[in-house]
């Protein structure tokens, strides 16, 4: 007989909490600075991070407990889309607005399967949506909702061997992307060379 692999709730596994509130914006948010804030719309498809034109705060602005760490998952709460994601992996301290933070256990579970689970798991992902969906114009998922989420929970081993499976996804569709848009323009040049070196009609 096959073993079910436990379950748990996104709660067990990690605290749950809201991103910082950034108030008078444009007061705040620089072009350069101390903390880079992360918002929403950093968040696309995939999900990645695009951080081009990523604002910045003070850091006296920010408090120490606020700012992400290195297995802290952001989550996209609101909108058309619910996904979950790393924060940056380099020097510079960031912060989250307008999203929820997982500070994830890692005595229980890899953030990268957390990631994994909450994005591609079929049906962690239809029950994310029903619970978005329900009596909101704008489809949203609170902190407590996310927390009560069950998720499957194998061995510490098998979700490190999963995430990186899943991160290798990733970066395989990314280059394939990349190549797309090579091959494209590669065609693009050699029609317009085409083109150019052709004699005009009638000649």
């Amino acid at each position: 007989m096959k073993r079910k692999a436990q379950r748990a709730q996104i709660g067990d596994v990690a605290a749950i909490s809201t991103g910082v509130t950034v108030r008078d914006a444009a007061t705040q948010l620089q072009p350069t600075g101390e903390v880079r804030v992360i918002s929403a719309s950093n968040v696309e498809a995939g999900p990645t991070l695009n951080l081009v034109g990523v604002r910045f705060i003070l850091r006296e602005s920010v408090p120490q407990d606020s700012l992400l760490a290195p297995n802290d998952l952001i989550f996209r709460n609101r909108g058309s889309r619910f996904e979950a994601i790393a924060p940056p992996d380099d020097s510079i301290p960031s912060v989250a607005t307008s999203m929820l933070v997982l500070r994830v256990d890692p005595s229980k579970a890899a953030p990268g399967y957390l990631a994994w689970a909450i994005n591609v798991h079929p049906v962690v992902r239809n029950t994310i949506q029903t619970k978005a969906n329900v009596g909101s114009t704008i489809p949203s998922i609170n902190s407590s909702e996310l927390a009560e989420i069950e998720i499957p929970l194998p061995s510490l081993k098998i979700q490190h061997r999963i995430a990186t499976i899943h991160e290798l996804q990733g970066r395989v569709r990314q280059l394939e992307q990349r190549l797309n848009e090579l091959r494209d323009q590669y065609l693009t040049a050699a029609l317009v060379r085409l083109v150019e070196r052709s004699p005009a009609q009638g000649d």
